[in-house]
C-alpha cells in the first residue's frame, strides 16, 4: 500500500468502524507472529512535518530555513533520499551546518545502494544509510569510543560509561560533545550518579556501536559486572533510606544495563552475585507495581541459581519465590514451600544456613498472619525473634540486650537490624491474635532496638507499628500521638514517601473515629507528600481513600470523582491492579447511590445505578482475571452477587456468589461469610426459608471460628490446615 494515505482509505474505515478497537503492531514484514494480520506499511512524515522538524534540528546549531544553502528546492530532494523518516533527519539533520545538501546526497547515495543490496526491509534502508552517515563522518576518537557505548541499551549515566571504557574525563568530553551535536546522545541532567549526567541513546545507536567480541572479551564482562555491583550497594541504600524515590529512578534508567549484568552473571556462573543483583532489581519491580513481572523475575533467579545445587543463594531464591506464590492468591502452596525449605535448611550441611533459616522462619509467620492464622505465626515468629537474638550475640559477642546498650553495637548492625524487623512481625501478630498487651511490648523492644542503631525510618516505622496495635486496642488517643511521633521521625528522616504513608494511617484511625473531615484532611496532606516524592502510585490510592471518605459521609456523587481520578491515574500509570480497585469502588459508589434511589421511591434512578454499578464492577472482575489475582477477582463476583441481587436477577445473583465462595473457600479467606449471607438472602428471596437458614449458619459458624482464630484459640483455615498435615 506504499503511496497511499491511511486517512479515508477503505481500510482505515474498516479498522475504525463498527466502535471496535483494533490493534496496530510494528514490525519488520512477514514477523507479526499474528494470524489474519493485515499489512498497512507505514509511511515518512509529510514533508510539511519534516521540514518542521529538520527547521527545529537546524535551530539547535543556530541554523534557520532562511539559510540560501537550504532552499526548498535543494532541501526536497534530501528529504526525498531520506523518505522523511524522523530518525534519519535527526541523524543526517545536524551535518548540514558543514555540509551542503549537495554534498550530502553525494555521500548518502553510495551509503544508500549500499544498503538497497543489503537490506531488503525497504524504508529502513535510509535508516541504515543515515547511520553509516553519522558514523563516518565522526572523529577518529569518537569512532573508536562507540564500542563501548554498544555495550549499552537505550543509555547509561556517564559515570557508569567511564568506569567500564576506562575513558577518561578528558578523553571523553569532547567525544560526548561531537556525539551530541549530531544527536546520536542526548545529555539528560536532571538526575547524576558521580555528578554526571544520564546520556540517552538514539534509537539507532545501537546499530551502529555494537561490536560483540567486545561483549564476549571476559575482561569486559567483569569490569562491566562490577560496576554495576556497586551501583547496587548505592542503591540498596537510597532505596532503605530517604532517596529511595531516586533509587528507583536511575534503576528505571538503567533497567536494560542492569538486566544485561544479571544475565552474564547468570551465564558465567557467578551466582552470588547474579542472585544479589537480582534481589535488588526484585525490589525495584515491587516498589514500582509491577508484580507480574517481580514474580518471573524471581522464578528465573531460582531455576538459575538451583543450578548449581542448595546454596545460599537457592535458598534466598526458594523463599522469595514462597512469597510470590502468597502474593498470587496461593497461601496454601507458600506455606508449604517455606516449611520445606525450612526443614531442608535445619539440616543443610552444604553452608551455614543459620541466617537462611532465621529469614525463612520470619516469612513463614508473615504468610501464617497475613492469611488469617495469626496464632499458628506467633510460635514461628517466636522462634525467628530466638534465632536473630543468637546471631546477634554471635557477631558482638554478648546478649543483644546488653550489646545494643554499648558502644560495640555497631558491629552486629546487620542482625540487631533483622531482630528488630522479627520482633515487628511478631508484635504485628499478636495484635492480630488480640494480644494488644503483648504486641505493644514486643514491638517498644523493637523499636528501642531502631532508636539506638539511629535509624530514623525505622523508627518512624516502628512509631506507626505501634500506633496500629494502638488503634486496634481500642486506645485511638494514643495511637493518635503515636502517629505524630511517627510523622515526625520521618520529617526527621527526609522520607516524603514515608510522610504520606503515615499521614494516610492517621487518616485511616480518624475515618475509623468518624472523624470524616479531619479523615479528608490528613489525606489531602499525605497527597502533597507523595506528589512531592513523585510517588504517582501512592496519589492514586489516596484518591481511592478519600472517595472513601466521601462515601461514608454520604456524599456520592463526590465519591465518584474521587474515585474517577484514581481511575484515571491508573490509566495514566498502565497500573492495572490501580484499574480494578478504582473500578470496584466506582461501582460500589453507583450500587449505595442506587440503594438511595429506592429508598426514596425513585425505581427507574435506581435501575440505571445498579446497571452502572454492574458495568463498572464487571470491569474490576475483568482486569483482576487477566492479573490472575484470585481473592480480588472474588471480590468482584462477590460484589456482582450483591448487584444482581439489587436488581432482582436471583439466577445471575446465586451464580456469581458461588463463583466468589469457590475461590475463598478454596483459598482459606474470611471473606467467605459475606458469600454465606449473600446466599442466605438470595434464598430468603425465593422464599426457601431452610436453604436461607443453612447459609445463615454457615455464615455464623464462620464468624465463631473467626473469633475463636483472632483470640488465639483457633487455627488455620480447614482447607489449609488439610494441606499441612500432608507434609
Amino acid at each position: 500500500m506504499r503511496g497511499s494515505s491511511i486517512r479515508g482509505s477503505p481500510r482505515k474505515r474498516s479498522w475504525t468502524g463498527a466502535g471496535k478497537g483494533r490493534l496496530l503492531v510494528t514490525c519488520r514484514p512477514d514477523e507479526t507472529g499474528l494470524p489474519d494480520a493485515q499489512r498497512y506499511e507505514l509511511e515518512g512524515l509529510a514533508r510539511a512535518d519534516s521540514l518542521w522538524l529538520l527547521a527545529s534540528i537546524l535551530r539547535r546549531d543556530g541554523l534557520t530555513l532562511a539559510d540560501p544553502r537550504l532552499r526548498r528546492e535543494q532541501l526536497d530532494p534530501l528529504l526525498r533520499d531520506l523518505a522523511d523518516h524522523p530518525l534519519s533527519l535527526e541523524l543526517v539533520g545536524p551535518h548540514l551546518k558543514s555540509l551542503t545538501p549537495e554534498a550530502i546526497r553525494a555521500d548518502f547515495g553510495r551509503l544508500l545502494a549500499q544498503f538497497q543490496q543489503e537490506a531488503p526491509e525497504g524504508r529502513n534502508q535510509s535508516l541504515l544509510a543515515s547511520l553509516e552517515f553519522s558514523r563516518r563522518h565522526l572523529s577518529p576518537a569518537a569512532r573508536e569510543a562507540l564500542p563501548w557505548l554498544g555495550l549499552f541499551s537505550g543509555g547509561v549515566f556517564e559515570d557508569n560509561l567511564l568506569d567500564v571504557s576506562q575513558l577518561t574525563p578528558e578523553a571523553w568530553e569532547p567525544i560526548r560533545r561531537e556525539l551530541e551535536g549530531i544527536a546520536l546522545l542526548r545529555v539528560e541532567d536532571d538526575l547524576q550518579i558521580g555528578d554526571r549526567p544520564f546520556l540517552r541513546f538514539h534509537p539507532t545507536l545501537a546499530a551502529a556501536a555494537a561490536v560483540p567480541t567486545l561483549a564476549q572479551n571476559p575482561e569486559i564482562r567483569q569490569r562491566f559486572l562490577g560496576v554495576y555491583l556497586v551501583l547496587m550497594q548505592a542503591l540498596d541504600h537510597a532505596l532503605r533510606g530517604s532517596q529511595s524515590r531516586a533509587a528507583l529512578d536511575i534503576l528505571s534508567r538503567e533497567e536494560a544495563n542492569y538486566r544485561t549484568a544479571v544475565q552474564w552473571a547468570v551465564a558465567d556462573q557467578q551466582i552470588p552475585a547474579a542472585a544479589a543483583l537480582g534481589h535488588t532489581f526484585r525490589t525495584y519491580l515491587e516498589r514500582s507495581g509491577r508484580l507480574r513481572e517481580r514474580d518471573a523475575w524471581v522464578q528465573w533467579l531460582k531455576d538459575a541459581v538451583g543450578q548449581q545445587g542448595f546454596t545460599e543463594e537457592a535458598a534466598a531464591y526458594e523463599r522469595q519465590h514462597a512469597w510470590t506464590r502468597f502474593t498470587q492468591g496461593d497461601p496454601q502452596g507458600a506455606v508449604e514451600q517455606l516449611r520445606a525449605l525450612i526443614d531442608r535448611l535445619r539440616h543443610a550441611t552444604e553452608f551455614d544456613p543459620a541466617f537462611q533459616l532465621a529469614v525463612a522462619l520470619g516469612m513463614l509467620g508473615r504468610v501464617l498472619d497475613n492469611a488469617g492464622a495469626s496464632a499458628q505465626a506467633i510460635p514461628i515468629l517466636r522462634e525467628a525473634v530466638g534465632h536473630w537474638a543468637a546471631l546477634a550475640e554471635n557477631a558482638g559477642g554478648q546478649p543483644w540486650e546488653e550489646l545494643l546498650a554499648s558502644p560495640d553495637h555497631a558491629k552486629a548492625a546487620t542482625e540487631l537490624g533483622n531482630l528488630s524487623a522479627a520482633m515487628g512481625d511478631l508484635a504485628n501478630a499478636l495484635s492480630s491474635a488480640g494480644e494488644h498487651a503483648a504486641a505493644l511490648v514486643v514491638s517498644e523492644k523493637a523499636l528501642r532496638i531502631d532508636q539506638r542503631m539511629a535509624n530514623h525510618r525505622e523508627v518512624a516505622a516502628g512509631q506507626g507499628r505501634s500506633a496500629s496495635i494502638l488503634r486496634a486496642a481500642g486506645r485511638y488517643d494514643e495511637a493518635d500521638t503515636r502517629y505524630d511521633l511517627a510523622l515526625a521521625a520521618a520529617r526527621q528522616a527526609g522520607d516524603k514517601e514515608l510522610q504520606g504513608a503515615t499521614l494516610q494511617h492517621q487518616g485511616n484511625l480518624a475515618a475509623e473515629r468518624n472523624q470524616l473531615e479531619h479523615a479528608s484532611r490528613l489525606y489531602q496532606q499525605a497527597l502533597e507528600r507523595f506528589r512531592e516524592a513523585g510517588n504517582l502510585g501512592a496519589v492514586m490510592r489516596t484518591y481511592n481513600l478519600i472517595g472513601v471518605v466521601e462515601q461514608k459521609a454520604g456524599r456520592l456523587a463526590e465519591a465518584r470523582a474521587w474515585y474517577e481520578k484514581s481511575r484515571e491515574r491508573a490509566v495514566e500509570l498502565k497500573n492495572q491492579g490501580g484499574l480494578g480497585q478504582a473500578a470496584q469502588n466506582i461501582g460500589i459508589g453507583w450500587q449505595e447511590e442506587g440503594e438511595a434511589a429506592r429508598e426514596r421511591g425513585d425505581e427507574p434512578a435506581a435501575l440505571r445505578c445498579f446497571e452502572e454499578a454492574r458495568r463498572s464492577v464487571e470491569e474490576s472482575l475483568r482486569v483482576w482475571q487477566a492479573l490472575g489475582g484470585k481473592p480480588s477477582e472474588a471480590d468482584s463476583w462477590s460484589q456482582l452477587a450483591r448487584i444482581h441481587l439489587r436488581l432482582g436477577d436471583l439466577a445471575a445473583a446465586e451464580r456469581h456468589a458461588h463463583e466468589a465462595l469457590e475461590i475463598r473457600e478454596s483459598l482459606g479467606l474470611k471473606e467467605a461469610r459475606r458469600d454465606y449471607n449473600t446466599l442466605s438472602e438470595i434464598a430468603q428471596a425465593r422464599g426457601d426459608l431452610a436453604a436461607a437458614a443453612e447459609w445463615a449458619k454457615k455464615r455464623d459458624d464462620l464468624l465463631a471460628e473467626l473469633e475463636r482464630r483472632a483470640g488465639g484459640g483457633g487455627g488455620l483455615p480447614a482447607q489449609m490446615l488439610q494441606a499441612l498435615q500432608r507434609l
